[in-house]
């Protein structure tokens, strides 16, 4: 039990500061997120992830393979969508969209990408104007990796 309450007392009463050049700003609290660095940070945030994934999974979209549909591949805080269309894309953005919402997460527009596998043209519409479209030239489907 005590190996077990200092590990939760890891994340009590957590305050934070900023360097910025040669100074830091005043510490605050931090009532949220996991701590960088901290070699239990990727399992906390790799178990908060999971409800996504689960999520995105069970609305049945994503591309074949093999005998599976695959929807979404994870690795750190970095997420890649898969699906055969535009429109099921977009169903993934919303329901990702919902639960970012929910968690109170958010996803780094500079860090987030479209591309599109298709021999004739680009995406009639771009999902989201802040989104930059990456070129490519085989036919297969379409993908967005985000990052939070």
């Amino acid at each position: 039990m005590g190996k077990y309450t200092k590990q939760y007392g890891l994340y009590l009463e957590t305050v934070s500061c900023v360097p910025i050049n040669e100074y830091t700003t005043d510490w605050f609290r931090s009532t949220s997120g996991v701590r960088q660095g901290n070699v239990l940070s990727p399992t906390f945030f790799s178990l908060f992830i999971n409800d996504l994934a689960a999520g995105i999974k069970s609305t049945g979209i994503g591309v074949p393979f093999r005998d599976t549909k695959l929807s979404i591949l994870l690795y750190a805080d970095d997420v890649l969508l898969l699906a055969e269309s535009e429109k099921d894309l977009q169903d993934l953005m919303d329901f990702t969209q919902d639960w970012c919402l929910k968690w109170r997460m958010k996803i780094n527009n500079s860090k987030t990408k479209m591309m599109h596998f298709r021999n004739t043209r680009r995406p009639d519409r771009i999902l989201s104007s802040s989104m930059e479209v990456l070129p490519w030239r085989k036919s297969i489907n379409t993908s967005i990796w985000a990052s939070f």
